[in-house]
């Protein structure tokens, strides 16, 4: 791992957090290839995924930030996304909506896994503890990553460009944490656990305004939404009603998501759906109508 220098002279010594179950448990990543043994030499922080441990491993990892005094910390996506094709079938990169689970397919932010914010939260815990002031943080939207190895596939593609966006440095105070305790993946069972939930919550909303100003994936499907729809030869009012509507769409990512997880199916259902799509689209529509159609093509999606 290359060495990186603050202006003080200091090393800045970056580590990457990763599964243990996928590097160190499985015995062919681990030693028959390799990768599992140079990562851990490199000094990966592995944490334990075991079902109904996730707090755990949070803190786990959040205990070895600080103590191991890594200054920086790159946390990659919780699991691959389905990535996107062309009409021709070429793969492109994955939609940011598509990371969710049978149990999430509906909630606004189920495409977030809760652990980057709890880590947040338990390394803030402990830093407060040590006296320390602040944590920084670096936001960072990977593009291309899905090209080479997306959900969905166990083809790799090479010579895939992968490009990243780091955002301005993100400087959270530990007073933020003042009074907070982990419920430890239980429901909070005091004042001191329900404002870390509420915390919670609050970073995930945070952290997902973040990751889509660094991607700029709304702009991405705005841009792409009439390309295709040319291609299919759907044209009529309906189309640029809908375009506008998704022009002004701020708060609402209802009609993103959807459209997001369209064009992450199959090129061949493309039409069928965006026909719906623009129907509900390019006017008032009731929430069950919308419902409806996100739970067939999410349906699809996880099936594909």
């Amino acid at each position: 791992m290359g060495s990186i220098h603050k202006s003080d002279g200091r090393h800045l010594r970056p580590r990457f957090i990763a599964a243990k179950d996928h590097f160190i448990d499985n015995p062919i990543i681990y030693s028959w290839i390799g990768l599992g043994k140079v990562i851990e030499n490199a000094g990966m922080i592995f944490i334990n995924r075991e079902k109904g441990k996730g707090w755990a491993a949070m803190q786990q990892a959040a205990e070895i930030l600080v103590n191991s005094d890594v200054e920086i910390a790159v946390y990659p996506q919780g699991t691959r996304a389905y990535f996107m094709r062309s009409p021709s079938g070429e793969r492109l990169d994955a939609g940011y909506y598509t990371t969710f689970t049978k149990k999430t397919w509906d909630q606004r932010l189920g495409h977030l896994k809760p652990g980057t914010a709890n880590l947040i939260l338990d390394t803030l815990i402990a830093l407060r503890e040590r006296g320390e002031k602040k944590l920084n943080v670096l936001v960072t939207g990977i593009m291309g990553s899905a090209i080479a190895g997306p959900k969905g596939t166990f083809k790799a593609q090479s010579e895939a460009q992968v490009d990243f966006r780091i955002l301005p440095l993100w400087e959270l105070s530990t007073d933020l944490v003042a009074g907070l305790k982990s419920p430890n993946g239980a429901e909070a069972g005091d004042e001191a656990e329900r404002r870390y939930t509420e915390k919670l919550q609050e970073l995930q909303e945070e952290i997902n305004r973040k990751l889509l100003q660094a991607t700029d994936w709304h702009r991405t499907l705005m841009n792409r939404l009439p390309i295709e729809l040319e291609k299919l030869g759907i044209a009529g009012p309906e189309v640029e009603a809908a375009l506008q509507r998704l022009r002004e769409s701020k708060e609402d990512e209802r009609p993103f998501i959807l459209l997001d997880r369209i064009f992450s199916l199959d090129p061949d259902l493309w039409e069928r759906f965006l026909r719906l799509y623009l129907s509900l689209q390019s006017q008032e529509s009731e929430e069950g109508s919308w419902k409806a159609l996100l739970q067939e093509v999410s349906e699809r999606l996880r099936t594909r």
